[in-house]
């Protein structure tokens, strides 16, 4: 059964682009739509890999053409922590070879900025369907505590 995702239904962002009017625009695709819950932005692969281990979020929105932070080394870095993020780039670009590089490299969507209309609705269905995994795989291990604990009796 699909879980519903209300408008307000808070989510928790992790925006990985130099701070800025960059951010402020990719910003601008998600405020207002009420709901973000925090946010936090960072620029630096050490910064990005300690917001990993300290902080919860539900979805990494990442400027695949930051100077900083190469994209695809961004996704490479949240798919080893392990965490399931929905992983969502935004591109200034209109390059369909880096769109579809991403998107092989495990990336969830690949938005353009003429695109960031579609931002917020990217964001929900990512957040919606990990939700999903996460109940599924929650429902998954009940059953197996379950029959572990028949086989003991």
């Amino acid at each position: 059964m699909p879980i519903p995702f209300a408008p307000s239904m808070p989510v928790r962002l992790l925006l990985v682009v130099m701070p800025g009017a960059r951010a402020e625009k990719i910003l601008g695709g998600l405020c207002g739509c009420g709901m973000l819950l925090g946010t936090a932005v960072v620029s630096q692969v050490s910064t990005l890999e300690q917001t990993l281990r300290t902080s919860t979020h539900d979805v990494v929105v990442c400027d695949f053409d930051s100077p900083a932070v190469c994209g695809l080394v961004a996704l490479q870095i949240v798919r080893a922590s392990g965490l399931d993020l929905p992983f969502i780039f935004v591109s200034s670009a209109p390059d369909i070879d880096a769109a579809v590089a991403a998107i092989k490299a495990g990336a969830d969507d690949y938005l353009r900025d003429c695109d960031l209309v579609l931002l917020a609705p990217s964001v929900r269905h990512e957040v919606a369907r990990a939700r999903e995994r996460a109940q599924h795989q929650l429902a998954q291990n009940q059953v197996r505590a379950t029959l572990a604990r028949m086989e003991l009796h």
